[in-house]
């Protein structure tokens, strides 16, 4: 299993896999928690979306990710000055409510710049 996922996940992140190459696979999901959520048991890191020029390939690999049942995504606004998180909004648009979208607030600058980028967030 490890291996099968290995090489699916390597052609996800470079967008030359097929919905076939996952076969049936589904991400097994768990609890969020106690906020009636479930999340899979994996999710995509965003880092590496905002270093692919073409939308469209990012779209492509946000929608096979949520086919097979991975819902949680981790980006943060200081990945490529927020272009990794713009694109993974572009990429998620429709399907907003079918997915869990973690963001992380940098502790490399200030607090009053650190809480405006968390929409205000204490």
């Amino acid at each position: 299993m490890r291996k099968l996922l290995s090489k699916s996940f390597a052609a996800l992140s470079t967008g030359t896999s097929s919905l076939t190459s996952f076969g049936s696979f589904q991400a097994q999901r768990r609890p969020l928690g106690r906020t009636g959520l479930e999340c899979s048991i994996m999710g995509i890191g965003g880092f590496h979306l905002g270093t692919i020029a073409d939308q469209a390939e990012v779209n492509n690999m946000v929608a096979k990710a949520i086919d097979h049942g991975i819902n949680i995504f981790d980006n943060a606004w200081e990945f490529h000055k927020s272009l990794s998180e713009e694109k993974l909004g572009i990429g998620i648009k429709g399907k907003r409510n079918n997915v869990i979208v973690m963001s992380a607030v940098s502790t490399h600058t200030d607090r009053e710049t650190a809480n405006a980028h968390a929409g205000g967030a204490t």
